[in-house]
């Protein structure tokens, strides 16, 4: 309905464009009808032309904003993926820290040897393992033998 009104307006521009040059300015019956039919096709162009600018240009923006919106979207993703994944080591190493105190039970404990050496502060400068750090170190060489048993 809103395209006809203007086209009605459009149309209604073209006749008045004839009517001063037929009747204003005498010109020839071909000439006036050949210039209301240029200022019609002018104008129809030049409009649809501004409205397809102005129609692509929102289309572009829109564009844009999409590709950011999905650009964030994929970015949570994978920081979702990257804490679902961290969250999995953790399950991961609990469950083996479980394991493997299962085994630190059955293992004979490790004997520790210290020298006795301490500094003037009278803190141990001994490099032995004692504690849970040697019990770690040991966890951490089993794990690794069957790591390399399963992959034979």
């Amino acid at each position: 309905n809103n395209i006809l009104s203007n086209l009605k307006n459009l149309f209604k521009l073209s006749n008045l464009n004839f009517i001063f040059n037929f009747f204003g300015q005498s010109e020839p019956l071909g000439t006036s009808l050949l210039n209301a039919f240029i200022v019609f096709a002018a104008v129809y162009i030049g409009v649809g032309a501004v409205m397809m600018l102005t129609l692509f240009i929102v289309s572009a923006n829109k564009k844009e904003r999409l590709r950011e919106m999905i650009r964030q979207d994929r970015e949570q993703k994978k920081q979702l993926e990257q804490k679902r994944a961290e969250q999995g080591i953790r399950l991961e190493n609990q469950n083996n820290d479980v394991f493997t105190g299962d085994i630190r039970r059955n293992q004979p404990a490790v004997k520790t040897e210290n020298t006795g050496a301490t500094n003037q502060q009278g803190q141990n400068t001994s490099n032995s393992f004692s504690g849970s750090a040697g019990e770690d170190f040991v966890t951490q060489n089993i794990m690794n033998d069957e790591i390399n048993n399963d992959d034979l």
